[in-house]
């Protein structure tokens, strides 16, 4: 068993602040700053540790045991900003979706939880490696051969996994010794006093030579007299940080009360595939798009059949295998019609790009798909430039894009046009204009293929080696997706009167 466990609190500070002036938000305006970085830290958690059993402890919010201890503890600490406070419900929904245990015990930390979690776990002869997720120092006291403390990145900073060695190089310490080193040295996130005048070099020295807290003090007129001083005089407050920061019981007679009523459970920890059904919803509130790529590729085995559909497509598509099949299927079209179509190529960059194929929609719930190759390219390009030059209306989405792809290769289309993300943009620059996120505002649709759905169960990201029965109705859907959009975007335009700025975005 692989258990990851998680600070929450300490996790949303830090995917909150991460973006500083410049917060995420979605299209209706929301800061989704922190969901966004828990979320991506989440995935990053589960791509590189790989864990069997994963939770997530957060703060009471009821005043801790430390709060009636240290009337001063935490108390230098401004409340949250509104608009992570925002964030909060959607991070504990991520969780909920993604079948993450959460807990929260009142009158205790985060930090008493995952110690407690974390030291149970570590009994099991099953468990083989822990990780504490956090940036407190006070965890790495709980290091030891099983458990770890993993400090996830910042920045250009990566990740940081702490094993006992790696806590002595970075506290000069053993993590037996962090409550001693805390209690001389304070803590100035949590307002832990400490004792004032003694140094993180000072209390190094003292604890490689006297180990512990109480042993220094029992050896204090051996210690020269100015530090000797420092120590008489905070006596109280030493002891009082130790016993705020230590997060192990020390005898059965003063071992601290734990949230037994929270224990740690094989059953309930265990990685299950995400809720679909609660998830997507939410990735689409929240426009976390690539996240929702990233979350497919990890649960590649658990894909949702019909992701959250609100009225799906019934296209019957056909692949045209030769140019001679595709002239046919011109040739069955009225002068006049409106033809959508859809490049599949090889780069995002047009022109690096190399062209896989070409679909075709000229009738809701009918579009062709032709597989392009390069020893018959001299016919396909002769049926092409046809259809190119004919004065059928040519909608694409993102049209520019599939224009300069086919211009690479020698076909030139000529007018009229009609571009679904251009008009779109006209009639919002703020929303996102992918061509999922239009046809779910205008059409209630949301795409039954993904473009990360190709790749499922291959080696290779190279489109050229996905199988036609995947490619075809991806490429036929985009196509009917565009064909569809027509009508209601350009309705849209002569309602609020874009149609004028509509042609001269057309004729640049």
């Amino acid at each position: 068993m692989r258990v990851v466990l998680i600070d929450g609190m300490a996790l949303v500070y830090r995917a909150y602040y991460a973006f500083g002036n410049k917060p995420l938000r979605n299209s209706a305006g929301l800061n989704t700053a922190a969901p966004f970085g828990f979320l991506s830290t989440l995935i990053e958690l589960f791509e590189e540790l790989k864990p069997s059993h994963w939770a997530v402890a957060w703060d009471s919010a009821e005043p801790t045991f430390r709060h009636e201890s240290l009337t001063s503890y935490k108390a230098q600490r401004t409340p949250p900003p509104e608009e992570l406070r925002e964030g909060l419900p959607y991070i504990s929904r991520l969780c909920e979706a993604l079948s993450i245990y959460q807990a929260e015990v009142s009158g205790y930390e985060a930090d008493d939880l995952l110690a407690y979690w974390a030291l149970q776990a570590a009994s099991l002869p099953e468990v083989e490696r822990i990780w504490l997720v956090s940036m407190d120092k006070d965890l790495a006291q709980l290091v030891s051969d099983k458990i770890y403390l993993y400090r996830p990145s910042r920045g250009k900073n990566p990740a940081q996994i702490l094993d006992t060695e790696g806590v002595k190089g970075y506290f000069g310490v053993a993590p037996h010794q962090i409550p001693d080193y805390l209690a001389l040295v304070g803590d100035n996130s949590d307002n832990l006093p400490g004792v004032r005048g003694i140094g993180e070099a000072t209390a190094k020295r003292l604890l490689a030579e006297y180990g512990s807290l109480e042993n220094l003090y029992k050896n204090l007129p051996l210690i020269e007299k100015s530090v000797r001083q420092k120590l008489e005089l905070g006596k109280e407050a030493a002891f009082a940080t130790y016993a705020l920061a230590c997060l192990l019981p020390s005898s059965e007679e003063k071992r601290r009360p734990s949230p037994e009523n929270k224990p740690f459970s094989v059953s309930l920890f265990k990685v299950s595939p995400p809720n679909w059904d609660k998830l997507l919803p939410l990735l689409d509130e929240l426009e976390f798009r690539k996240l929702k790529e990233r979350l497919f590729a990890l649960w590649k085995d658990f894909l949702p059949s019909k992701p959250s559909v609100t009225s799906s497509l019934s296209t019957t598509y056909h692949i045209l295998y030769t140019p001679d099949e595709l002239r046919g299927y011109f040739q069955t079209l009225p002068p006049n019609s409106a033809i959508a179509f859809d490049t599949e190529t090889t780069d995002l960059h047009p022109m690096y790009a190399e062209l896989v194929g070409i679909a075709f929609c000229a009738k809701e719930g009918e579009a062709v798909f032709c597989p392009l190759s390069s020893e018959r390219w001299a016919e396909w390009q002769g049926v092409l430039q046809q259809w190119a030059k004919a004065p059928f209306l040519k909608i694409a989405h993102n049209l520019k894009y599939d224009w300069v792809v086919l211009a690479q290769f020698g076909v030139v289309c000529q007018g009229p046009f009609f571009d679904t993300l251009l008009a779109d943009y006209l009639l919002d620059p703020e929303k996102p204009h992918g061509l999922e996120d239009v046809a779910k505002r205008e059409l209630g649709i949301q795409k039954l293929h993904s473009y990360q759905e190709l790749f499922v169960g291959l080696k290779t990201r190279d489109i050229r080696k996905v199988p036609l029965e995947r490619l075809a109705p991806y490429a036929c859907q985009d196509a009917e997706l565009a064909l569809r959009l027509y009508i209601p975007l350009h309705q849209a335009l002569e309602k609020h009167g874009l149609k004028k700025l509509w042609r001269l975005g057309e004729s640049k």
